[in-house]
């Protein structure tokens, strides 16, 4: 009888495991789902600063190529 009680309560002990498993795995895939939403927010913030970077070098050069042109012409 003594073994049947410790084969019950290590079939318990495992189907304990195995629910926390399945917890932790819904909880790391929440988690993942989660980190690649910031991810993705965070790489579309840099996206549109390195848009704005390149409109602001693009202004800056037609500055100073209309600068230099109008030296040139009145200069």
């Amino acid at each position: 009888m003594l073994v049947n009680e410790r084969i019950v309560r290590v079939e318990e002990e495992l189907k304990h495991q195995r629910d926390i498993l399945i917890d932790l795995k819904k909880d790391m895939g929440r988690r993942f789902e989660e980190n690649q939403k910031y991810m993705e927010n965070r790489f579309e913030q840099i996206e549109k600063r390195f848009v704005f970077m390149q409109w602001l070098i693009m202004v800056g050069f037609v500055t100073l190529g209309t600068l230099v042109s109008v030296i040139k012409i009145f200069g």
